[in-house]
């Protein structure tokens, strides 16, 4: 079987100025990749039955494993801190290795993470697992979605739901592929 799969849902679109599989083949020493979500805390009026930010994330960890996040954190990056943490990211478009996703469901049994999302639970896996995670640049430039838009991503998966217009006509002439795709959800981008 493949190491590595790419795992995408219907609102998502591979962007044709986005590198292809010459850009793929520069991450295939991750572990995961996926859209990076909004950073840091959501602002008061973020519906989160919509969308979560880091900060919420950093959250449900800490109360999953039992530990402040700076403690998880530093039990991930090792016990001379050489891996790196990275982001994790959303799971809708997401380039994941095989061999990792089985051991974070073996290894990560028991937790209560095992009740998130997937995209949340391999993104922030039990402290026994040592993920290789990109950097939010990396993760940026792979995919937009809630998080940092990068001008020209690989690919997208449903930024309507979390951009403004403003931002999504910019998104989509980078990526022309994203304009059919929205207006099939009704959003008729500028």
């Amino acid at each position: 079987p493949a190491e590595h799969v790419l795992l995408f849902q219907a609102d998502s679109v591979v962007c044709s100025g986005g590198g292809g599989a010459a850009y793929l083949e520069g991450l295939l020493g991750l572990d995961l990749v996926g859209a990076p979500w909004r950073q840091g805390d959501c602002p008061p009026d973020n519906d989160r039955s919509v969308s979560l930010c880091a900060g919420d994330f950093e959250d449900m960890a800490e109360a999953a494993y039992g530990l402040p996040y700076h403690e998880y954190q530093r039990r991930r990056q090792g016990a001379d801190g050489s891996r790196p943490v990275g982001v994790g990211g959303n799971g809708g478009l997401s380039l994941r290795r095989r061999s990792k996703m089985l051991e974070v469901v073996t290894e990560c049994r028991g937790y209560e993470s095992m009740s998130w999302n997937e995209d949340v639970f391999f993104s922030y896996p039990c402290p026994e697992v040592a993920m290789r995670l990109p950097t939010l640049e990396e993760a940026s430039a792979f995919c937009v979605e809630s998080g940092p838009a990068h001008p020209a991503p690989f690919a997208t998966h449903k930024p309507w739901r979390h951009r403004p217009l403003d931002q999504l006509a910019a998104l989509a002439a980078a990526c022309p592929e994203l304009a059919p795709l929205a207006a099939l959800t009704g959003v008729v981008l500028p």
